[in-house]
């Protein structure tokens, strides 16, 4: 997302401390380049609403802030706090974190299709301006 938005707002790229954003902010940022004036922008909006109904950012929070435990005859369990509210334990299948981490690899892999032809400006890491090319 952040590489993305670097790229959409002609910034430099690897300027991460630019675009160090929620991932609530970056979605907000990159709805607001949803502007149609290119293939990638258009593009972008379906990826982004794709997202939203797969409720992305809800199973990437659910993922990367629980913790996560597999109990012999139980099954996998997680513990999540949630900002402002109490903690919550859920029971669930290996198959199912499984099938979130699948859901997440899809997102990204739509969001770094829309790099096109930039994915190697967005990607590589950038030569420092002291080395001579």
């Amino acid at each position: 997302m952040k590489r993305l938005l670097l790229l959409l707002t002609n910034r430099r790229i690897g300027q991460f401390s630019e675009v160090d954003y929620t991932w609530s902010e970056l979605h907000r940022r990159l709805l607001r380049e949803c502007d149609g004036s290119d293939a990638c922008r258009e593009a972008l909006w379906d990826v982004l609403q794709w997202g939203e109904s797969k409720r992305v950012k809800e199973q990437r929070d659910d993922v990367v802030h629980a913790h996560w435990w597999v109990f012999a005859g139980v099954g996998v369990r997680s513990n999540r706090f949630h900002r402002g509210q109490d903690g919550a334990s859920v029971t669930g299948t290996m198959q199912e974190l499984e099938d979130r981490s699948r859901l997440l690899a899809e997102y990204a892999s739509r969001l770094d299709a829309l790099l096109g032809e930039d994915w190697s400006r967005a990607i590589l890491p950038r030569l420092p301006d002291s080395l001579p090319l």
